[in-house]
């Protein structure tokens, strides 16, 4: 039996295709940087990484654009 789920408004739904986008982003950067990098490095050296990676995928501001949209 097939489920059909009624449409909010087509805002909503793209608004939350693309906070999935993002987290997407986020978390797949996080994990090749950690599996580049490996365990034991201080927080701030993640950070720059994940900084440079996000500017690389076209967030102009990279980390503090997507905490401003938290």
């Amino acid at each position: 039996m097939e489920k059909r789920f009624k449409r909010r408004g087509t805002q909503r739904l793209t608004r939350r295709n693309t906070e999935n986008e993002l987290t997407g982003l986020i978390i797949g950067s996080s994990m090749r940087i950690h599996t580049a990098l490996g365990p034991g490095l201080l927080e701030s050296a993640y950070e720059e990484c994940l900084d440079y990676e996000l500017k690389k995928a076209n967030l102009k501001d990279g980390i503090k654009r997507v905490a401003n949209n938290l």
